[in-house]
């Protein structure tokens, strides 16, 4: 099993109140390209680029997917990304068990440090405002995955193991 993650090349293309996600994260095979999934609804999305990412012999991928029943446009979100961020990184937190606490971009390319505890942010109601909440997980090691393409959308990928902590430590 791989890790992947679908990114969906368009964020105009997603319908948030049928509940699609513009990131979906998924331990599966690699999907091939026109290969098709859902996003969070029963609209169906294609693929239509798959990246390479690599750490000696493993790797995790990203799937750009477009809507499979529109035209792929030429601009795509992640062009945008990378020519204001040049640093881009993905950083993916997962539990022991595989299981995906939370994906978050660094625009720095900088991951979360080792012992930083992740964090569930709440609106406030003011504005765009948030607030922070500790969760029960601490980052207990990471690992870079490095692109194979030079056009990836990300300069890395930051794969974090975290461990289960007491929710007062995290406090």
């Amino acid at each position: 099993m791989s890790l992947i993650f679908y990114e969906a090349i368009q964020e105009s293309q997603l319908d948030r109140q049928a509940g699609e996600q513009g990131e979906l994260v998924l331990w599966q095979r690699p999907p091939l390209v026109d290969d098709e999934v859902l996003m969070g609804s029963d609209r169906r999305w294609r693929v239509v680029k798959i990246e390479t990412y690599q750490l000696g012999n493993d790797a995790v991928y990203v799937a750009m997917v477009n809507r499979a029943d529109l035209a792929v446009p030429e601009q795509w979100r992640s062009h945008r990304r990378k020519d204001l961020f040049p640093n881009v990184t993905l950083g993916i937190y997962s539990s022991p068990s595989r299981k995906v606490l939370t994906c978050q971009m660094s625009m720095e390319g900088t991951p979360e440090a080792v012992g930083f505890r992740l964090q569930h942010y709440v609106p406030t109601g003011q504005g765009t405002r948030m607030s922070s909440e500790p969760q029960p997980w601490e980052v207990d090691r990471i690992q870079a995955y490095l692109p194979v393409d030079d056009e990836a959308s990300y300069t890395a990928i930051h794969l974090g193991w975290c461990r289960e902590v007491a929710l007062e430590m995290a406090a």
